[in-house]
Formats: structure tokens, sequence, C-alpha cells
């Protein structure tokens, strides 16, 4: 069924009305589930959860993107998740919001080792990730519920921030040795990076942007015409850049190893982490498909009822020219946890 209601006017398709089809045995909602849209980026089509579900067991790692304050997200992490479990499906969740040496207590919590308040306190939740954790609460406790792993993917806490800070040349030899390698060359995640930073320099009114001491004419150029070159905007834009790598490229390899271990051989993998870590594939995904020589599905959640705010998303092309595999319309919002979340975001 297309989406034409929604899509035509941004698509400035009109002509391409269809149909509408639904209640087929491959495209009706499971049972327990509200009848909301999930939209497959490459037809435009809306897609039931059986059809859905068909696809993602088809594959091994499948990434569901947050924007982390943002309602919605994490119940819809929640929801795929419930879907691939409850199909019988063998899975494991790998998550952004934790690095890696968190690994144990998590472990601890799974196997109900520990408590919610305990592990909560152990993890340094609100130093570790900041985001209010009853945002993120329903998947820690599902997962302890029915057994199934948490991986945590970051890298080492604060190996990040220093390259960030000080770059991969300034580090000192206890960060230097616990670098992995970071393939910077890819132009189009280069500019994809440099959009976001705009994006967030804009919406905190430029506080964000680094800057030159002095902008003269021989300098007075965006950085991305010119990554190499050695003004104080392009060195700063670098390591940033770097940092952003490095987070990818240790999830990329975290998520490889857990998946590679006689463990897990059988699981699917879901990654929950933010947008710009999935976006176009061009963040963990590639990284992990090309380690783990298999083939991916990213889902993009949408915020209910704004559907067709997306559809500049929808495209017949490979990645990274699409945004993602399927548009997953979200639950509607509980006020009172966006009231908590802007309470406790840092």
């Amino acid at each position: 069924m297309k989406i034409v209601e929604l899509l035509v006017v941004a698509l400035a398709a009109a002509s391409c009305a269809t149909t509408v089809h639904r209640g087929t045995a491959d495209t009706a909602p499971l049972p327990g589930h509200t009848d909301r849209m999930i939209v497959e980026v490459t037809s435009g089509e809306v897609l039931g959860y059986r059809s859905v579900l068909k696809d993602l067991q088809s594959v091994r790692h499948i990434y569901v993107g947050e924007r982390h304050a943002v309602p919605g997200y994490q119940e819809t992490q929640l929801e795929v998740l419930r879907l691939i479990h409850r199909s019988g499906t063998e899975v494991g969740v790998g998550i952004e919001w934790l690095p890696m040496e968190s690994q144990p207590i998590i472990d601890a919590f799974i196997a109900r080792d520990i408590n919610e308040p305990e592990f909560v306190k152990r993890v340094r939740w609100r130093h570790m990730w900041g985001h209010n954790y009853e945002a993120y609460s329903p998947i820690f406790r599902y997962a302890r519920q029915h057994n199934i792993p948490i991986w945590a993917l970051g890298a080492p806490h604060g190996l990040a921030r220093a390259v960030g800070r000080r770059g991969v040349r300034g580090l000192p030899p206890k960060w230097r040795a616990q670098l992995t390698p970071l393939d910077t060359k890819n132009r189009a995640h280069r500019q994809f990076f440099e959009a976001m930073m705009s994006a967030v320099a804009h919406a905190h009114g430029g506080h964000h942007q680094p800057k030159p001491h002095h902008r003269t004419k021989k300098h007075h150029h965006h950085p991305k015409t010119q990554p190499g070159a050695h003004t104080r905007v392009e060195s700063m834009m670098d390591r940033y850049y770097d940092a952003q790598v490095l987070r990818d490229e240790y999830m990329a390899k975290n998520l490889a190893e857990r998946l590679d271990e006689k463990a897990h051989s059988k699981r699917v993998a879901l990654v929950f982490a933010g947008v710009g870590h999935t976006d176009f594939a061009l963040g963990i995904p590639l990284r992990a498909a090309k380690i783990l020589h298999s083939p991916f599905r990213i889902i993009l959640p949408v915020q209910n009822g704004s559907m067709e705010k997306h559809a500049s998303s929808l495209r017949n092309r490979p990645y990274p020219q699409r945004r993602a595999d399927y548009l997953w319309e979200a639950p509607k919002h509980r006020p009172n946890l966006a009231v908590s979340e802007q309470r406790t975001t840092r």
C-alpha cells in the first residue's frame, strides 16, 4: 500500500496513487500490537509486522536509531526487541549508552545477581550517559526478565573525549595504547558529521561551532572543501571527527566480537545507538558489516503522527544514499516522561 496521502506533495508524485490493501496474511499486524505505520524506505509501502519481522530475521545485525532525550525512540526500540524475541529468534542487544568496561555489571544485572538500583549506581549511569534512566529502564527490565544479553559497545570511558580535546597525536601513552584503527577517509561520512555539527551549532546559537581567532581571505572556506588544512577550524573539526570515528569503530568492533563468540553464534543483534551512529549506515553498520561479512537493516523511529515529515528519507538507492530501511512510527509519547527527560538530561 503506497502512502500517497502522506507523501505525494513532498515527493511530487501525484501520479503514483495506488489502491490501499490491508489485512492480508503477509501484511496484517501481529496480535497485541497497535496498527501504526511501518514504511519500507525503498518502496514507500506500508508494511505489517509479519512482513518486517521476516525481513529482520534474514540478517544478523539490526540498528534502531534514537534521539537520546526525545520520547518515542526508546519505546520503539523496546517494541522491536519484543517483536523479535517473541518470534522465538535468539537476540542480543548492543548499546551505545555505556562503555565496554561496564559489561561485568550489566551481566550481573541480567543474571539477577544485583538489583536495579545497585545496577544504576555501579554503572554510574548519570555520569556515563546522563539521560533519564527511566526512558531506558523498560529495555533493561525486559532483557533481565527474559535473560537476553545486553552488550556495552562503547569505547573505553574517556578515550573519545581525549581524542576530541588533544587529537590522536596528542594522546598520552595510556590512551594511545587503547586506540583502535580509525578509517577517516570516507568523505560521505565526514560530510554527514560536519552537517550534524553545523546543526548543533545552529541550534545553540553557534556556541558549539569551532572558530579561528581571525578569518582572513586565505582561510575563509568551509572545512568540507579542504579537510586537511591546518587552520584552527580544521584542526578542531579533525579532532572532533576522529573522536566520532573512534566511537563508531569501537562499537562496530565490539559488536562483531560478540557475534563471533560461540555462545552467540545464532543470535541476531539489535543495536540501539544515536542516529548519528546509524543514519545512512555510515557510522556503525557499514563498519560492522565489513568485519562480519553480513548484511544488516536500519530502523529509524519517527514520532507518532509525523510520518509525512520524513518523505525525503524515501529513496530507492543503496547505502549511503538512503537513510534507513524502515521508518517506524513510535507510540504516542508520555508527557510525564518528556518532562523528566528535560529535567535530567545534561
